[in-house]
């Protein structure tokens, strides 16, 4: 089994973040990523590497209001 990986820390709560519509600066911030290393998990996404496939799906306004309260942000 491969080490994991800062991707496999953070994923629960970056990629609900950004299917939310959080700009990518709040959520690299609320994930303790940089927004160079999440540009760099979506060019591999863009690249078709299945782990990174995720991050590039379509954002959904569903749950935005969901997403806000339960870390408080206002933006």
């Amino acid at each position: 089994m491969p080490r994991p990986t800062k991707y496999d820390e953070v994923k629960d709560i970056l990629i609900p973040a950004l299917r939310e519509g959080m700009p990518k600066s709040h959520a690299c911030a609320l994930s303790g990523i940089t927004e160079k290393t999440l540009w760099n998990w979506m060019e591999r996404g863009e690249q078709e590497d299945p782990i990174y496939l995720p991050i590039l799906q379509d954002r959904s306004e569903e749950h935005t209001s969901e997403l806000q309260s339960q870390f408080r942000i206002s933006y």
